[in-house]
């Protein structure tokens, strides 16, 4: 949020988020600020500094470029690669935090000023995630280990050291670059009289498909080693005991990723029978998991792998002993989108609680245990945290660092102000509260890419502090064994998921957002980011900055968008919405190498569309790498990734402004008034918070109801009911609250709120829960989470059953009802009206009768890609109105209900077009000069060039111009038609000057502009530019013999790659346009 003392930039994006008032003035600014977007419209860029390759020119000029294009400002990266490295191309490196860095730094600042431009920064070296060389190993991001010993007798006895490599689990390494430093700190000594399953098990026989086998290898708990030789892809690996055994679990680890495959036992060695299915690789999964299932009695167990290539084992351990199954997973090594789906099996022994006893006091600095156990044998853990090893990466070497804790918020705060203090020096009044005319004011966390960290110095202060209960007494269930009985391990397993969660939401996200406000900056987050890459709550991660935003990538145009980039979106849009925040960002069009130079606005806008209709409604467009030079073409990127965009493209110019002219306008409009979702969508209080990924970001709602996501923190301490509906402090309000059938867990918390709503008149939609998931408060919790859940749900209180229904008979109705499956909707409510954008997803057109709630009003027709606004037809139906929508191939309008109905019903307008003249050639082209092509060729009918025998044609690329004139009869003119001319197909980008006069840049289909006040009778001079993109050009320099025109450090062609269809194809026709 913009508070007093935040800078210019983000701030000042914020605060004009909405800037159209009311009355007749509103209309007046809504429909100015739409036809001429203001300057916090528009879409700003990640800009990376690579390897140090910088020049004060190529700053100059890239922000110069910058400005022409319609882009809002840069958003600097600091990004090394090293697996190939990009080499050092300047010829004076501009190392990170160097006195050049930093000068650097100033002058780009300086500049944006000057220019008007938003600059941003990245909140540490590298895209991922915050950190750099000025964190210490103290203040690194930290896992818990552990080692484990088997006592009994007199002692002192000597404890082995737990693992202290820097590694992602126990013993697993970093790779070699990362291992240094290491740093173990001991935390918690415990031990437990073995229970009967425990002392019960004995060692087998091994054998497997590669050879002899070492069985006590198979299970020695150290997973960085191969403990026998690789085994085929469909190979075995066999446990066989002397005598039958009871097994409740395996534990499996591997190299690399984990394969399919699957766990049987048998009672002979010939007949089996499956026990667990080893699923494959999982999302941010570790190489080792526990598989628990229910007490299988055999003599052999069996691991039969079904990979695709051979698999080198590290671990097959079996288990007679409860375990919990997927621990590894379940207590913050990895990440699941639904725990509940590998619920730990019920049955066996569980450790009791109460008889785990603390013997930290008696671990001597030497790690002799002083303490001699009573009768029988004794496990002891002697647990311990050690480093993950993680680094910024990619960044420079000079920006490459440890990644700080993320759970602690003093090292979060120190390594802020190692971030700050350098740059707050050297920029002075262009930093923070100074900046006010400009410079750099706001700082961006990326999405995660950090791994995984479950530990942090005070965790079990913190536990307690939050969960109400000791987490000693459960330390054995991190590592993997069952504590009391299945159900009572994951309660606190749930619990301890959720500390995590919340400490990264306060002590990471929400102090740096207290850092950069105390800095007067402001704050831009992915967090944690896309496809649920940490243990945390997205949603309320969100909430905590000031600009709330998710990622989506380009996608093939023959598929739907990813599931995990609709989730992050909604997700991101529904923060923004429930924390009170104007703008929902989006890094945009992000790819992984696809169709590089080939693509650029038209194909992009079918994807930008799907996703302002989830509410996005600021651009971040991914990605424009500085470019130092001033002579090589396209130049310099952010290796593969991305969109290559620069000032180096072939359609810069003229052509980027139109792209960023239409984001911007949309982006206007979908910043006005308030969110219009009926329905706050509860996404449940775990963590990992999974709901919206497993859902795909589609609620399981009905059609024609739009929705937030709401998380626990705003249910519990943020919602309120006025008036039958249920409010936000934003202003945001809805008219229901679904709990969703996946969520069958909630909290006393949670059921204590959803009285109090339901009480004070809320409509609450939702099955019964089967329990809470959490052990707070014990057994006099669980007893009154009874007693409110017979009241709420045996009382009436929350209606249960078909969602629509419940709604329908409540009298909310869809707010759009559409015949067409391809259109896809957002609805903004205005002080005066409404206003709704609807996108086609398809590549057909689509017409079709779209029925709103709105009533009274009279809708207009707004283009995003004209800026242009016409009356549409309508029909008035008690409280709703009928509007007839015709949509091209992947066209967007925003339907705008504002200016009163004057009667009930107004014919849609009938649009009719007559081909006066087919424009056949000789055409004129001439091309831009320095790419090997002619100077100018005749063309007696139209075709693409890479169709054309010149070489210097056929691989051109860059903006060529055809010429005509064009003879027309004065019958033609004066008649009240619009004439408009028709260019038929064109590959990319055209622009037409006619009579001197340049129109408007045509970036998309149809490429027909309007000529009415531009033509003339008699002779006519027509000139079109055309631009085609870089591809065929760089193919063309593969050839053997061509001279090298082109410059990037990747090549993704080769010379055989095929040519992209370029120029003005045709037909070109002038038409009559018109309208009754």
């Amino acid at each position: 949020m913009a508070g007093r003392g935040i800078s210019f930039g983000l701030a000042t994006m914020l605060a004009s988020a909405c800037l159209a008032p009311s009355t007749a003035q509103a209309e007046d600014a809504l429909r100015a600020g739409f036809e001429t977007p203001p300057a916090a419209t528009r879409p700003q860029v990640f800009w990376q500094w690579i390897n140090g390759n910088v020049t004060q020119e190529g700053v100059r000029l890239d922000l110069d470029w910058m400005k022409r294009a319609g882009i809002g400002g840069p958003i600097l990266f600091d990004i090394g690669f090293g697996s190939p490295p990009i080499p050092q191309y300047v010829e004076h490196r501009v190392g990170y935090g160097s006195p050049e860095w930093k000068a650097m730094v100033r002058y780009t600042a300086e500049r944006s000023r000057a220019l008007g431009l938003d600059f941003g920064l990245a909140a540490g070296g590298g895209w991922s995630e915050t950190g750099g060389p000025w964190v210490t190993p103290q203040q690194a991001m930290k896992k818990l280990v552990w080692s484990e010993t088997t006592l009994s007798g007199r002692g002192p006895h000597r404890l082995p050291p737990p693992p202290g490599v820097s590694g992602p689990f126990q013993d697993l390494p970093i790779n070699a670059r990362f291992a240094e430093p290491r740093l173990y700190r001991d935390v918690k000594v415990v031990a437990w009289r073995l229970t009967p399953d425990e002392a019960a098990a004995v060692g087998p026989a091994a054998a497997s498909s590669a050879g002899v086998v070492d069985a006590a290898r198979l299970s020695d708990g150290a997973y960085a080693a191969p403990a026998l030789a690789p085994l085929a892809a469909q190979g075995w690996l066999t446990l066989r005991f002397a005598k039958p055994v009871t097994l409740r679990a395996v534990t499996v680890g591997v190299e690399g990723a984990m394969p399919k495959g699957v766990v049987e036992a048998s009672d002979d060695g010939v007949a089996f029978r499956p026990l667990a299915v080893l699923p494959g690789e999982a999302r941010q999964g570790l190489p080792v998991r526990t598989f628990a299932f229910p007490a299988a009695t055999g003599h052999v167990f069996r691991l039969r792998l079904e990979a695709d290539k051979p698999v080198a084992v590290t671990e097959f351990a079996p288990h007679a002993d409860p375990r919990v199954n997927r621990f590894e997973d379940k207590a913050g090594w990895g990440v699941l989108d639904d725990y509940e789906a590998v619920a730990t099996p019920a049955g066996g022994q569980g450790i009791p609680a109460e008889g785990v006893l603390d013997l930290t006091d008696r671990l001597r600095a030497d790690g002799t245990l002083d303490w001699s156990p009573p009768p029988g044998r004794w496990r002891v853990l002697r647990l311990g945290w050690s480093l993950t090893g993680r680094r910024d990466t990619p960044a420079s070497a000079e920006s490459l660092g440890l990644e700080v804790d993320k759970l602690n918020a003093d090292h979060v705060r120190a390594h802020m102000h190692g971030l700050l203090d350098p740059l707050k020096a050297e920029l002075g009044e262009l930093y923070g509260p100074k900046a006010r005319r400009g410079g750099l004011g706001f700082l961006i966390t990326d999405s995660w890419e950090a791994g995984q960290a479950n530990w942090t110095e005070a965790m079990p202060t913190e536990f307690a502090r939050r969960r109400g209960y000791d987490l000693t007494p459960w330390l054995p269930a991190l590592t993997g064994r069952v504590v009391d009985d299945a159900a009572r391990t994951e309660r606190f397993l749930w619990d301890y998921r959720r500390t995590l969660a919340d400490l990264l939401t306060e002590h990471h996200f929400e102090e740096i957002a207290r850092v950069l406000h105390g800095e007067g900056l402001t704050y831009a987050a992915e967090a944690p980011g896309v496809d649920l890459p940490t243990t945390a709550d997205g949603l309320q991660a969100k909430g905590r900055a000031d600009l709330p935003m998710g990622e989506f990538w380009v996608y093939a145009k023959d598929k739907p968008p990813p599931a995990a980039h609709l989730a992050d979106i909604r997700e991101a849009a529904s923060a923004a919405h429930v924390y009170g925040k104007p703008l929902v960002g989006a890094e945009a069009l992000t790819t992984m190498g696809e169709e590089p130079w080939r693509t650029g606005p038209w194909q992009a806008k079918p994807i930008v569309d799907r996703y302002m209709a989830e509410g996005v409604n600021h651009f971040v467009l991914h990605t424009s790498a500085h470019q130092p030079f001033l002579d090589r073409r396209p130049g310099m990127t952010l290796r593969q990734y991305g969109q290559h965009l620069s000032r180096n493209e072939t359609w810069a110019e003229g052509e980027m402004r139109a792209w960023t002219d239409y984001l911007s306008r949309s982006a206007w409009m979908l910043r006005q008034g308030r969110p219009g979702a009926d329905v706050a969508y509860f996404y449940g209080e775990g963590a990992a918070a999974g709901l919206p990924l497993l859902e795909g970001g589609k609620a399981s709602l009905p059609a024609g109801y739009d929705f937030d996501y709401l998380d626990a923190e705003s249910l519990i301490q943020r919602l309120s009911v006025a008036g039958g509906r249920l409010i936000l402090p934003s202003g945001v309000s809805y008219r229901a609250l679904v709990l969703p059938r996946r969520i069958d867990r909630l909290s006393l918390p949670v059921l204590r709120k959803l009285d109090a709503l339901a009480a004070a008149g809320a409509l609450v939609i939702g099955e019964r829960p089967v329990g809470s998931p959490s052990l707070s408060g014990g057994m006099a919790a669980d007893a009154e989470w009874r007693g409110l859940a017979d009241r709420l749900w045996g009382g009436g209180r929350v209606r249960s059953g078909e969602v629509g229904q419940i709604l329908a008979g409540a009298g909310i109705a869809p707010a759009v009802r559409s015949p067409s499956g391809s259109l896809v909707w957002t609805r903004r409510v205005l002080d005066d009206g409404e206003l709704f954008f609807v996108a086609n997803t398809s590549g057909k057109r689509v017409e079709a009768d779209l029925d709103f709630r709105v009533a009274g009003k009279a809708p207009e027709i707004w283009r995003a890609d004209t800026g242009a606004a016409a009356p549409a037809g309508y029909a008035i139906d008690g409280s709703r109105t009928r509007v007839p929508l015709a949509l091209g191939p992947s066209d967007a309008v925003f339907v705008v209900f504002r200016q009163p109905a004057k009667t009930a019903s107004r014919p849609a307008p009938v649009r009719t077009a007559t081909t006066l003249a087919r424009i056949d050639g000789p055409w004129t082209v001439r091309f831009a000069p320095g790419l090997d092509a002619p100077a100018s060729i005749t063309l007696d009918a139209l075709g693409s060039w890479a169709e054309q025998p010149d070489p210097g044609v056929r691989y051109f690329s860059g903006a060529a111009t055809y010429e005509k004139t064009l003879t027309v009869p004065r019958a033609w003119l004066g008649s009240g038609a619009r004439l408009s001319l028709d260019l038929g197909e064109v590959r990319e980008f055209a622009t037409v000057t006619l009579n001197g006069k340049v129109l408007p840049v045509l970036w998309k289909p149809p490429f027909a502009v309007d000529v009415t006040d531009q033509i003339k009778p008699g002779e006519n001079r027509l000139e079109v530019r055309v631009v085609n993109f870089w591809a065929n050009r760089m193919i063309g320099d593969l050839q053997p013999g061509a001279r090298k025109h082109t410059f990037a450090p990747i090549q993704p062609f080769e010379p055989s790659s095929p040519l992209s269809p370029s120029g003005l194809l045709g037909p070109v026709t002038l038409q009559r346009q018109e309208t009754r």
